[in-house]
């Protein structure tokens, strides 16, 4: 009984035991397991490579496409100004929502600070500590009764925007 316990233990250590010989499993696997590796790195590096590919035509056609920010008089301006001091944007610089987000700010004409959270460990410290998770885009909102609100999701972000600042 107790051998009959230690192969299971074996086996669940991914060691087995062939006529009283001690084997590691991943030997007698070898060409499956060196298959499943190879086949990781090749989809890890396949993926980079798209990424390094698409993010400069991401970028590209976020300045090319960005709409004209709306004229508001100098007065409204201010006050826009004035509110937008209050909020931040945590972002990556080629993420597709991002992207989305900020199109939104420049067309509302939009003056937010924008935190690069994928190059400073501070401000995805940041994100983590006051939003909870570190998923980009988020807005934080400082509300004047001192309470910030973190807002994620594209959509709700530039609905808030709208309701907000809507032109």
């Amino acid at each position: 009984m107790r051998a009959r316990l230690f192969k299971a233990y074996l086996l669940a250590r991914n060691l087995a035991v062939y006529n009283d010989v001690l084997f590691l499993r991943t030997l007698t696997h070898a060409p499956g397991l060196a298959m499943e590796f190879i086949m990781r790195v090749l989809i890890r590096y396949f993926f980079r490579g798209v990424r390094l590919v698409l993010a400069p035509v991401m970028l590209i056609s976020e300045k090319l496409s960005t709409p004209n920010a709306v004229e508001r008089a100098p007065a409204d301006q201010a006050r826009v100004d004035q509110a937008c001091q209050n909020l931040a944007l945590y972002q990556f610089r080629t993420c597709p929502f991002c992207i989305k987000v900020r199109k939104e700010i420049a067309r509302l004409g939009l003056t937010i600070e924008l935190r690069d959270v994928q190059h400073d460990p501070a401000h995805k410290q940041d994100l983590l500590e006051g939003g909870g998770k570190t998923k980009v885009p988020c807005l934080k909102i400082h509300h004047e009764d001192g309470r910030e609100e973190w807002l994620y999701e594209s959509d709700d972000i530039n609905a808030w925007l709208h309701q907000q600042f809507g032109a």
